[in-house]
């Protein structure tokens, strides 16, 4: 029995692949337009990505002394590379990613720093062979995107007897597992600072622009909109499929909190309270992980840090209390903190058809929204998403406010909306925008999602 579950969780990977159409084709090619758009400064506390890119390096760097040679698999813009090879001058760092975008983009933020110690080149991930072997090779949140991570395994195994990766722990299907999800904290710590900024009248922030909606760890993007070429490889493991994994190899294994995948609106602006707020969130996520693991609750995190080392013994952690079955939520206002109280409006209709509907909401932030700001007004509209709620139109019809909504007022608004073209089953998910800065759903505040029929 324990030899079929040994295969078995070894085929889901393959399974899930040939499932879903992925390859490394089409994960490097998702890549390849996922890093393109890099255009920030990943190493400013101002950057919410720049958290776990410290946090990361911080885990690593016990493992990196005393190490000549060090080789990043699946280095993406290379930001972490760069950041331990900014504390180690005296080892050598080589990063190899199959997107050349990727490449590209780890080379200049080497640059960036000056870096003499930190080289970048563009291989196939499921073939490279090392040149020469290293003292240890990392991955960060790479793994999980190899279509073959065992024959990896044994062939990088062949060159170096220390893996060192951090991954998102995943269960036996090769989902995400986020028992322990400490994201919004970085979100409250934004409406602290949102509501610091507006008290203190600090100077207006530019235009975010099309702000990407979502992080990937370690930092160093986003995801594509919908749309861009390839797909990921994703096939997230458990400890127990990394145990498998790593036969032979003993592992330490510890969780952090530290990998964020959801960002406050606007990550990439830099202020000086973004700055000052970017610091002592660090800081914070710091101490949130030392406290975890002191109580072993950091097995329970979305992010796992394995160290395997060949021929060694393993150690196992558990927690030595129970995780409570729920935990309270957050009642920190932001300021695009809205609650959408009712819908009345058709829920079927043609294809392309345009109709009015009426939607009732609360101001729950604190400031006064107003959609006659002439350069950010705050507007109702929508996005149109398909039943596995991938997004079918981002950007729906702006509809104005009836009148200026202090903070706790309620109104009634007319809105217009255009149904999508092709006939199915839709979720239309009523939001908010402030133009030119975000949409609320992305500081935290859920859409109403209405479900609605374009019939033929």
């Amino acid at each position: 029995m324990f030899r079929r579950m040994g295969t078995l969780q070894r085929l889901i990977p393959w399974l899930r692949a040939r499932r879903s159409g992925w390859s490394g084709e089409t994960d490097r090619a998702f890549h390849d337009a996922l890093f393109a758009a890099h255009d920030h400064n990943a190493f400013s506390p101002a950057y919410t990505g720049n958290i776990t890119i410290r946090r990361f390096a911080d885990l690593v760097e016990p493992f990196v002394k005393g190490c000549g040679y060090v080789i990043d698999v699946g280095c993406g813009l290379g930001e972490i590379s760069c950041e331990l090879a900014r504390r180690f001058p005296a080892t050598r760092f080589l990063g190899i990613d199959h997107s050349e975008a990727g490449v590209t983009g780890a080379r200049r933020n080497a640059e960036q720093l000056r870096l003499e110690n930190a080289t970048f080149e563009a291989h196939d991930m499921e073939r490279f062979t090392p040149d020469e072997d290293p003292d240890l090779v990392t991955m960060f949140d790479a793994f999980h995107h190899l279509v073959d991570p065992h024959r990896f395994v044994e062939r990088m195994g062949r060159h170096t007897q220390r893996f060192l990766l951090i991954e998102p722990q995943g269960d036996w299907k090769g989902s995400w597992t986020r028992k322990l999800d400490f994201d919004w904290l970085a979100q409250d710590l934004e409406k602290i600072r949102a509501h610091l900024a507006y008290s203190i009248a600090e100077a207006p922030e530019p235009n975010a622009g099309n702000e990407p909606r979502a992080g990937v760890p370690p930092g160093a993007a986003r995801e594509p909109e919908t749309g861009a070429a390839g797909e990921p490889v994703e096939n997230r493991y458990s400890i127990e499929a990394f145990e498998k994994m790593f036969a032979g190899y003993g592992l330490r294994i510890r969780g952090t909190v530290s990998g964020l995948d959801t960002y406050p609106p606007g990550p990439t602006l830099d202020t000086p309270t973004r700055r000052q707020f970017g610091e002592l969130a660090y800081q914070l996520y710091r101490s949130v992980d030392e406290r975890l693991y002191e109580t072993g609750f950091d097995v329970h995190a979305k992010h796992l840090v394995i160290h395997a080392v060949a021929g060694a013994g393993s150690r196992r952690r558990e927690p030595r209390i129970e995780l409570p079955a729920s935990r309270a939520g957050s009642e920190l206002r932001g300021p695009h903190d809205v609650q959408h109280l009712a819908y009345d409006g058709p829920r079927e209709g043609p294809p392309g058809a345009t109709f009015t509907a009426r939607v009732s909401l609360r101001n729950r932030s604190f400031r006064v929204w107003s959609s006659n700001d002439p350069s950010h007004p705050d507007m109702v509209s929508y996005h149109w998403l398909d039943t596995n709620r991938r997004v079918v139109v981002e950007d729906g019809d702006r509809s104005p406010l009836p009148r200026g909504l202090a903070p706790g007022d309620e109104a009634d608004v007319a809105i217009r909306v255009t149904a999508p073209g092709e006939p199915g089953d839709y979720i239309l998910a009523i939001d908010m925008v402030k133009e030119g800065k975000c949409w609320f759903r992305d500081a935290g505040s859920p859409t109403l999602d209405i479900p609605y029929r374009v019939r033929r």
